[in-house]
């Protein structure tokens, strides 16, 4: 008896939280934070690569002289695609080439700023114990 007189007075709690729950007033939602602006990319000096050809459906292919002639086909827009792939690396290349030296000048500066602030907080440390010593006499 005292079981089920719990349980009910348990079911009943519950409920009135469910209720005080659903009353109330919602958290009003967190601003989306501004995405940062994209970054524009300057033009490749490459020409743009050939857009990719029709497949030939191999039902077309009748005999050998087709099956040459796809084969021609294909191998030119691979040549084609190839050379703008090779100017597209190349050009990847140097400019990560480029940032790499950036990255490097930008931490070889950060280091000797770093060390620079770190001797200048031990004069500083320095002469503040000097003083501190001469007033101690």
């Amino acid at each position: 008896m005292k079981f089920a007189f719990a349980s009910a007075l348990a079911a009943v709690a519950l409920a009135g939280a469910a209720a005080v729950a659903q009353t109330t007033a919602p958290t009003p939602p967190t601003p989306p934070v501004a995405a940062a602006p994209a970054v524009p990319v300057p033009p490749s000096s490459c020409p743009a690569y050939p857009p990719l050809p029709a497949a030939i459906a191999a039902d077309t292919i009748r005999n050998q002289k087709d099956l040459n002639a796809g084969t021609t086909s294909v191998n030119a827009f691979l040549e084609s695609y190839n050379r703008v792939h090779q100017c597209r690396v190349a050009e990847i290349t140097a400019i990560t080439n480029q940032f790499e030296a950036r990255r490097l000048e930008a931490k070889t500066a950060q280091d000797a700023t770093l060390a620079y602030r770190n001797a200048w907080q031990a004069t500083t440390e320095a002469v503040m114990a000097r003083n501190a010593k001469g007033k101690g006499k």
